[in-house]
């Protein structure tokens, strides 16, 4: 995988030392060259910043002018990944990814999407993108990431195009079912249909497709370097555990007599963090909430009368198709193609260049080497539909009724999401959002013969779930198939490969043991680390077993007392998961897998999403269920003492789970910390980690948001590890112990509470 570690030089030394004059100015007056109107920043004691306008065009300057200020080396390196410019800054090791996403041609895809928006929403996009760039220019030098590389005015002005980056990099990243759909494909001569239904299927979902017998046939080269490139970026770490909660009661379950809406996004550690807080007022538009730098909506927070949180919808819409070579060419649907080659040199540092070849098709980029007698090839909806992520996310920002919202016609959006709603009215509501393809012939869970014309993407899924003011007052959402909504839609149609329901369910049992909340018990709901899915599995997989090794009758006896908490201090959620870590190995290797292919499986993988959990795998890959899992209880505590010791009094959760927020350089002065941590893939405080590498925690709750309805401005918010981007400024990692602990900060809203709090304020001008 390339590496982003810097070596530093003496030079860096020094440019370390100098991290200070890195800081924007956030005191006295400034410039906004394109400002309509004079916009006042008020920072409070956190560093979120108040935003006070005019009008909304202001607004949104004024929100591009802090994301500008506080996280531009962050924004530019998305936009450079999209489009396929990181070699530039980065060297030659990110050449390969650069050349495949060229292909993808995402810039110009951002640019139609841009063309096809609404004036209004292009208005503020431009508003915003010259808020970044006179942001930026505040501070005395380059962010320290520019000055450690040697780039000088490394930071390229911002354009209205460039924010349509983020939702590219976010429906990349959060689509479901493809890596697992891309390992069957890599293990396809060693795995047959029935072992693939007993490592991927569950709950219900339909059995890998039929075809597959014929695709394990099918002679095909192996992964082009360029999509090599890719996947190695993409995979770093791992695949499966990206989720969120999201949830709200209705006003009869509320002490405030008011919905409350609580969300937190789980996603991979990051530094600076993913998200970005802010507030912000200016003509029709007063927000608050998370915002993704790169865009300058909340999607995570409320406005005066509406609060709204988001999940992963688990949605499938990206697939990998397979096609014939013919001659020079392809079949597509049984029509002859001719192949496009395509040309990238790939700008390196120091005037040096790097010159690849992708192959395209009418569907994709092709994948795989030009041998044998098919090709791989990559479909996303992204290549044929633009995405009006902006207008949706603007249209939310102003909706002021959930009815309403759930009743309108929505802009498509290229990222599958969950959307749960409250209003100040009383009602609550779902709506899920996502541009999905309607498959014809095939379910998405293995590559499909793209050659025949009886399988294909057919058109867009029209009828998405929704659903307004449930019986009981409670919505849920929790990576699992949409919530208690109109049965008529299929979930499976939208995707495959949901979470299993260990957070969902407890969230709602959670919920059910208070008959009123409020935000306290929300937030408290947020950090539960109760572990239901190791409570249901333990007992009927471990405790009625005898071991007869000494080690192995340890690990029973250790589960067979365990309470099910993941407290940092346990030994049992580390015993837990080497167990069923050593349980899954066990079973590839009876499949004859090995090395990279297991790793494969682990990348994938996780606790209550393995192939222990799926309909048919204990019964599939063990011949006796019991003398494996016997077997495998030795080799949990010999890898253990291998690894931790022979001192089990000195096992840890909290240290082999701890998770560091290390900047992308690699470099340690630049960290923003590290703690021992809880929690597991299966807590509603979620830390998940995927076998392949260890227990350190990849992805947490990378946000917490909870807002009344009764009084938005009483919503609080944590960020981990802090506001800004800079490792010089005292808001980089202050936010990391109350997100630990569970402590949260207020979000400010109203004008008396954000002017009471100022801990600082800017004033710019036209």
């Amino acid at each position: 995988m390339p590496s982003l570690l810097l070596l530093l030089s003496g030079c860096a030394v020094t440019t370390l030392m100098s991290q200070g004059r890195s800081l924007p100015q956030i005191d006295g007056a400034a410039t906004g060259p394109g400002l309509a109107g004079e916009v006042q920043i008020l920072r409070d004691s956190k560093g979120i910043p108040h935003v006070r306008a005019g009008s909304e065009s202001d607004a949104t300057y004024g929100i591009g002018f802090v994301h500008g200020q506080d996280r531009a080396f962050q924004m530019d390196l998305m936009r450079r990944i999209a489009y396929g410019r990181v070699s530039e800054v980065l060297g030659p090791d990110f050449a390969e990814l650069d050349a495949f996403m060229r292909a993808m041609d995402l810039q110009k895809r951002a640019e139609d999407g841009l063309r096809a928006m609404d004036p209004d929403t292009r208005f503020q996009l431009a508003a915003y993108a010259q808020g970044v760039n006179a942001g930026f220019q505040t501070a005395k030098k380059d962010p320290i990431e520019y000055r450690l590389l040697k780039v000088e005015g490394g930071f390229a002005d911002w354009t209205a195009a460039d924010s349509m980056a983020v939702i590219f990099m976010q429906s990349l990243g959060l689509g479901s079912g493809h890596w697992q759909e891309l390992v069957s494909w890599q293990l396809r001569e060693k795995l047959d249909r029935d072992d693939l239904d007993a490592l991927w299927v569950r709950d219900g979902s339909p059995r890998v497709d039929p075809y597959w017998a014929q695709v394990q046939k099918m002679e095909a080269g192996g992964f082009t370097p360029e999509f090599q490139g890719f996947v190695d970026f993409f995979m770093a770490k791992g695949t499966d555990t990206e989720a969120s909660n999201a949830w709200v009661v209705g006003a009869e379950r509320s002490k405030g007599e008011a919905p409350i809406v609580a969300n937190d996004p789980h996603l991979p550690v990051r530094v600076p963090g993913i998200w970005y807080i802010v507030e912000a007022k200016g003509g029709d538009l007063h927000v608050a909430g998370g915002t993704m730098p790169g865009m300058p909506w909340v999607i995570s927070g409320h406005n005066e009368h509406m609060a709204w949180g988001m999940t992963n919808l688990m949605a499938d819409y990206l697939d990998y198709a397979i096609v014939q070579r013919k001659g020079d060419g392809y079949i597509l649907a049984g029509q002859q193609k001719a192949f496009q080659a395509q040309e990238f040199t790939i700008e390196l540092p120091e005037g040096e260049r790097s010159v690849h070849t992708v192959q395209m098709t009418e569907l994709g980029p092709v994948l795989t080497e030009l041998e044998g007698d098919h090709v791989l090839v990559m479909q996303w909806s992204a290549f044929h539909h633009p995405d009006q992520s902006a207008a949706l996310l603007k249209m939310l920002n102003h909706s002021e009724t959930v009815e309403a919202f759930v009743a309108s016609e929505r802009p498509p959006t290229l990222v599958g999401l969950n959307l749960v709603l409250g209003d100040d009215q009383g009602s609550i509501g779902y709506q899920s959002l996502g541009i999905l393809p309607q498959r014809k012939g095939h379910t998405g869970r293995v590559p499909y013969p793209a050659s025949s014309e009886y399988h294909g993407w057919d058109g867009w899924i029209e009828a998405m779930p929704g659903l307004m003011d449930p019986e009981g007052g409670v919505i849920v959402s929790a990576n699992t198939k949409a919530p208690q909504t109109d049965a008529s839609v299929d979930p499976y149609k939208l995707g495959t490969f949901y979470f299993s329901p260990w957070r969902k369910h407890r969230i709602e049992d959670l919920i059910q043991e208070t008959p009123q909340h409020s935000v306290a018990t929300m937030g408290k709901v947020q950090m539960d680390t109760l572990d239901t899915h190791a409570q249901a599995r333990v007992p009927e997989w471990v405790v009625h077993l005898e071991p007869q090794s000494e080690g192995g009758q340890w690990v029973r006896d250790v589960l067979a007392g365990w309470d099910y908490s993941t407290d940092p201090r346990s030994v049992e959620s580390l015993v837990w998961a080497e167990l069923q870590k050593q349980m899954v190995l066990m079973a590839l290797e009876e499949k004859g897998l090995s090395g990279h292919e297991i790793d494969l499986v682990l990348r994938t993988s996780s606790p209550g999403r393995s192939l222990l959990d799926t309909d048919t795998g204990m019964d599939h890959f063990f011949a006796d269920a019991d003398k494996s899992t016997r077997a495998a209880m030795l080799r949990a505590y010999d890898a253990l003492v291998a690894q931790y010791g022979e001192d089990t009094s000195a096992w840890s959760w909290g240290d082999a789970h701890a998770v560091t927020f290390a900047h992308p350089f690699g470099v340690k002065v630049l960290n923003a910390g590290s703690t021992e941590y809880g929690g597991s893939s299966n807590t509603v405080n979620v830390s998940s980690f995927n076998w392949a590498q260890g227990y350190e925690t990849k992805w947490i709750a990378s946000l917490r948001v909870v807002t009344p309805l009764n009084d938005v401005g009483q919503a609080v918010v944590v960020l981990p590890p802090g506001q800004s981007g800079h490792p010089a400024s005292r808001h980089y990692q202050d936010q990391l112990h109350s997100w630990k602990t569970g402590g949260t900060l207020p979000l400010y809203f109203h004008d008396e509470d954000v002017e009471r709090a100022a801990d600082s304020t800017l004033t710019l001008t036209p």
